[in-house]
């Protein structure tokens, strides 16, 4: 009899535990299943919404992205898209060079002007004196007078090109050599096999001058008649006095 009181017990006991689980677990699987769901939800409902324009186009620049060598992004741009940058502030040596540039070779002639007036008479009244690196920057031809009063038994005439580069504060002033005809020589000699000499100076008021083999002075630049000219002298290694003379094109 007891036995019997005892089964019916334990039984009553497992059918209330049967039903108290299935109150409890089916709550807590409901919410297990409603919030695996929910990301399923939020992606649906960002399709249905317009992107912002900025994340837009961050979006469109992360898929143009391509690495290039040292991790330097690729432009996604078209390289017309680019804004131009005023020649006004390129480097110096970025820049075209004057349009008077040349790198004609001389002649004799061509420097009548210094020889037959203005190393005598000065430079002439009323000429546009260019008192800036920029305007005469580029090639020119060129003239030096060795021993020009003879003191030296020395005189020669030099033909040669020049160009004058860089920047008023750091300028190279390159001699390209010609042909030079010594004392009373009616030939000249060619001298075009000559390395170039290179000389480094600075600009200084309305001229230049700059170290090398010896020293260059170029104290006045001027314009005339479309044409520009600059005068001066030359410190040689030997100490023979020289003048110098340039003028283009």
């Amino acid at each position: 009899m007891k036995k019997m009181v005892l089964a019916i017990v334990l039984a009553v006991a497992c059918v209330g535990m049967l039903v108290a689980g299935i109150f409890t677990i089916v709550p807590n699987f409901r919410a297990v299943r409603q919030a695996s769901s929910a990301p399923d939800a939020a992606a649906d409902a960002s399709h249905d919404t317009a992107l912002d324009p900025a994340l837009a186009e961050l979006l469109d620049s992360a898929e143009n992205y391509s690495p290039m060598p040292g991790g330097e992004p690729a432009s996604a741009a078209p390289e017309s898209s680019a804004p131009e940058t005023p020649s006004s502030v390129l480097p110096p040596q970025t820049q075209a060079p004057p349009a008077l540039s040349t790198t004609q070779r001389p002649s004799l002639e061509d420097f009548a002007w210094y020889t037959e007036n203005v190393r005598q008479n000065g430079v002439p009244d009323g000429v546009a004196v260019i008192d800036e690196i920029a305007p005469v920057s580029g090639g020119w031809k060129a003239l030096i007078l060795y021993d020009p009063n003879n003191e030296y038994n020395s005189y020669a005439v030099e033909l040669l090109n020049v160009s004058i580069e860089g920047t008023a504060e750091e300028l190279t002033v390159i001699l390209d050599w010609y042909q030079i005809i010594w004392g009373g020589a009616i030939e000249p000699t060619d001298e075009t096999d000559m390395e170039d000499s290179v000389f480094s100076g600075n600009w200084a008021g309305a001229g230049l001058w700059a170290s090398g083999p010896g020293t260059i002075y170029l104290m006045r630049f001027y314009e005339q008649n479309g044409a520009q000219y600059a005068v001066g002298r030359m410190d040689t290694p030997s100490g023979v006095p020289a003048l110098l003379a340039l003028m283009r094109p």
